[in-house]
């Protein structure tokens, strides 16, 4: 990956957590990786919800319109890309597995 496009992850991924932090007190989440196509038309981001609520990633997806005219207001880029949302289950999964051993 480029050096541009690991800074661009880096700022994307600050500048998600801040916007959800401060529309969605109540949901407590986390951007646990962030990848940006070359082209800057879409990035995917994996998400950890520390208050695992049915309607949670429904909602930051709702808010995606907003979000991505907020930083287009905010940062000095021609294309904001597209957001896909996806659930980070990793931390699941290893609790699962961390379990599963202790029962062993």
């Amino acid at each position: 990956m480029s050096n541009r496009l690991d800074k661009l992850n880096s700022q994307f991924t600050r500048e998600l957590s801040l916007y959800w932090q401060r529309e969605f007190p109540d949901i407590f989440v986390s951007v646990t990786k962030l990848e940006i196509q070359n082209d800057l038309t879409k990035a995917r981001v994996w998400l950890s919800f520390l208050n695992k609520q049915p309607g949670n990633l429904s909602s930051l997806k709702q808010s995606l319109p907003e979000l991505r005219k907020n930083l287009k207001k905010h940062l000095n880029l021609k294309i904001i890309p597209n957001f896909e949302l996806i659930e980070d289950t990793g931390m699941e999964y290893a609790e699962k597995i961390s379990q599963t051993i202790k029962t062993w």
